[in-house]
């Protein structure tokens, strides 16, 4: 997955960040990750930071050594690593390691007080859906924070709502990633079943009408090949 949004060629910069960088949203991040944690890093090094587990999606305890995100030409961590900041982590392993997801470091979102700051990548394309009067509207506003001495863009939202947000991800939605972009996508539970968990939730039903949208996307593009 990595490869497919990092490969880097010889080409002007702007072509290089459109062409090259595919940001992952939330859901994206919830059905790609192999662990979602929280941790606060303990020690950090050139290649790898570690960090002590405090909650888990995943069944994961204890330490886990990850591999730093390295900035690259369309994307930079908003502040470098350090001891004592906690997060939130969507992880890959790969070989053995384990890597922050997203090229853009869609992957770590700070954790404050049981409170979790969602990033403006991962609500790329989210935050617009058809209410009863179908005319679209934005339901999500991008708010700066200071966290740990850097300049950070994103939404505040409950921990605990998140996790079971991701809970319901993992749950009723799937995507193919090995499938041909935009991937195969489908619903492992009805419309019906989402939609009644999703009342009164703005990033549930956004999540729920952007993944559907994209499904029918999806299909056109199968049945034009």
């Amino acid at each position: 997955m990595k490869k497919l949004l990092f490969f880097l060629f010889v080409i002007p910069f702007s072509t290089i960040c459109k062409a090259e960088y595919e940001q992952l949203n939330l859901y994206e991040l919830a059905l790609y990750a192999d662990k979602v944690v929280v941790g606060t890093i303990v020690y950090v090094d050139p290649i790898y930071f570690t960090i002590k587990v405090e909650e888990s999606l995943t069944n994961h305890w204890g330490f886990l050594k990850i591999r730093r995100f390295i900035d690259w030409t369309c994307a930079m961590r908003w502040t470098p690593y350090q001891v004592g900041q906690k997060l939130l982590f969507f992880l890959e392993e790969e070989e053995g390691d384990y890597f922050p997801i997203g090229a853009g470091n869609e992957g770590e979102m700070p954790v404050k007080e049981g409170r979790v700051y969602i990033n403006d990548q991962a609500l790329n394309g989210l935050g617009f859906y058809p209410p009863p009067n179908f005319v679209y509207k934005s339901n999500f506003r991008i708010s700066p924070f200071l966290f740990y001495e850097g300049k950070y863009h994103g939404i505040e939202y409950g921990l605990r709502e998140l996790f079971q947000i991701i809970q319901q991800i993992k749950k009723c939605y799937f995507i193919d990633f090995q499938s041909e972009w935009p991937y195969h996508r489908k619903f492992l539970c009805t419309e019906d079943e989402i939609l009644a968990k999703s009342e009164g939730s703005d990033l549930r039903l956004s999540i729920f009408y952007d993944f559907k949208n994209r499904m029918g996307i999806s299909s056109s593009k199968k049945v034009r090949n």
